[in-house]
């Protein structure tokens, strides 16, 4: 079954483009920091400083982004038909082309839905994926002074936190 119409195109855009995006697979145990490597008997132990190299993001991550990017772009795209589909309405005012101009208005409506969404996913996989990229606290930094941030859900409430001590 073909889908027609404005939503048939958006989902064709998310599909092709989300099929696209997908990163190629890397197992986690593929993936070693640094300091999990050992050292060879002649090197120098690593120090604080030194940088991690951390694993990569999932693939549900970059499937949210790119959700987000797609329905966003399709949000845009159907705003902009709905704004002529009014145009013409505005000269020419019939059933047909005010129902053209409702579908594209709320295809985009729909579209920005699933971008807001996708992307406060994409924000939750990254904070729960992402490593601690804190930098070690130094004499002149204490680690209490490093502002930290978290995704905060709630039954009533959607935000971040923000935890800074001084």
């Amino acid at each position: 079954m073909r889908a027609h119409g404005p939503a048939g195109v958006l989902l064709g855009i998310i599909l092709a483009l989300s099929a696209t995006l997908s990163p190629t697979s890397v197992r986690a145990d593929d993936v070693v920091s640094r300091r999990e490597m050992p050292a060879p008997p002649d090197a120098e132990p690593l120090n604080a400083d030194d940088p991690i190299v951390s694993a990569p993001l999932s693939t549900a991550f970059w499937v949210a982004t790119g959700t987000a990017a797609v329905a966003l772009t399709a949000g845009v795209v159907f705003g902009f038909v709905a704004l002529e589909a009014q145009s013409d309405f505005d000269a020419h005012p019939t059933t047909s082309s005010a129902n053209r101009g409702e579908g594209f208005a709320l295809v985009a409506d729909l579209s920005f839905g699933i971008a807001l969404g996708a992307a406060l996913a994409a924000i939750f996989l990254y904070a729960e994926e992402a490593p601690d990229r804190d930098p070690p606290p130094t004499a002149h930094s204490p680690a209490s002074s490093v502002p930290r941030v978290a995704p905060m859900v709630t039954s009533s409430v959607a935000g971040a936190t923000l935890d800074w001590r001084f």
